[in-house]
């Protein structure tokens, strides 16, 4: 028969060392809006793999459906696709497009590197963001995270 101890030696010590991942956890979730942590984690994930852990945005197939449904996507996190036709050279934005339209897409958010957004010309990117309206109406893509394709695809081959 075994015989078991009733008590784990330093339990005080395990028993402390809980308590205070405890507490720094609700401090940290008390001193801040606990959706902020989540889409800072969804952003990161979305940057190094393209799709996200606990947010599910709409996914837009065409970048018609953003134009026309701007009501229904305003405010909403959504994820477009689309070949880099412009891109500034401080890497503040750049105009993705696909056979039904283009968007423009403010990298403001977003800490690129040196090259800023001249190194994306040409490239198929994923946006993570949210739809907002510009002065005429037009809508932009505020991004909050990329996902970029490795592979450079040329215009022609998108627009056939």
């Amino acid at each position: 028969m075994v015989d078991y101890p009733s008590e784990l030696p330093d339990g005080d010590f395990y028993m402390q060392r809980r308590l205070v991942l405890f507490l720094m956890a609700s401090f940290l979730t008390a001193c801040s809006d606990g959706g902020s942590i989540l889409r800072s984690i969804d952003s990161w994930v979305f940057g190094k793999y393209g799709s996200t852990l606990f947010e599910r945005p709409e996914e837009v197939t065409q970048i018609r459906g953003v134009h026309l449904g701007l009501d229904n996507l305003g405010q909403n996190s959504i994820v477009i696709q689309g070949l880099v036709e412009e891109a500034s050279p401080n890497g503040t934005y750049v105009v993705i497009s696909d056979q039904s339209g283009r968007l423009l897409v403010v990298l403001s958010q977003l800490a690129l590197e040196e090259q800023g957004a001249i190194g994306l010309k040409n490239k198929t990117l994923r946006v993570l963001g949210t739809l907002e309206s510009g002065k005429k109406g037009l809508p932009y893509l505020k991004a909050r995270a990329m996902w970029g394709d490795s592979q450079v695809v040329p215009k022609a081959d998108q627009q056939a």
